[in-house]
């Protein structure tokens, strides 16, 4: 096997956790929200196009693992979104997901990455070269190792704790990258 057909095969192993938001497999039609998630989640990246992150916002881990990212990403070029919010919620409808799912998931506007294929390519927009470096390693590792390692983490992550709260931003310096509820919730009702 030469290093391009190997190449092509760890590509073929990895690239089956990427969703095109156009082309999910997966129907929401027999999902049932109160909300209009459709119009909500186009509003996401009507006026700001940076990816989202869509995390746990309960798990001590996950909440470290923003705060990680935020410290590393001094451009600012990723966006947060607690998962318990109906604008994370709207996003994995959008991307053929249940509401309820409780993986990490990187959300641009035409395509969501969802547990370590997330992890990777969040990894690779991060400004520190070896992070960048193991974003692009976790991109060419089989599928079944990196998402056998994430199932693991993720099965154990509430043995870290779980808060309800987060990063206090004194300055205001984070809150343009986070993404909440709109403040006028009737403009989304059904």
């Amino acid at each position: 096997m030469t290093s391009s057909d190997m190449f092509s095969l760890c590509k073929l192993y990895s690239s089956d956790a990427n969703r095109n938001i156009s082309g999910a497999d997966e129907t929401v039609d027999d999902l049932s929200v109160d909300w209009n998630w459709e119009k909500l989640s186009a509003t996401i990246f009507l006026e700001d196009k940076r990816p989202v992150i869509l995390f746990d916002g309960i798990c001590n881990l996950c909440s470290g693992g923003v705060n990680f990212v935020m410290d590393r990403d001094e451009k600012a070029k990723l966006r947060f979104c607690s998962l318990h919010t109906k604008a994370a919620e709207s996003l994995l409808l959008r991307s053929g997901r249940s509401p309820e799912s409780k993986d990490i998931a990187l959300v641009t506007e035409t395509e969501a990455y969802f547990s370590s294929d997330a992890v990777s390519r969040i990894c690779m927009e991060l400004d520190t070269k070896p992070l960048q470096f193991f974003g692009q390693l976790g991109q060419y590792t089989p599928n079944f190792v990196r998402e056998g390692v994430y199932n693991l983490v993720s099965t154990n992550r509430y043995n870290f704790g779980q808060s309800d709260s987060c990063r206090i931003d004194f300055d205001g310096t984070y809150t343009s990258r986070f993404v909440s509820d709109p403040m006028n919730e009737m403009d989304y009702q059904t």
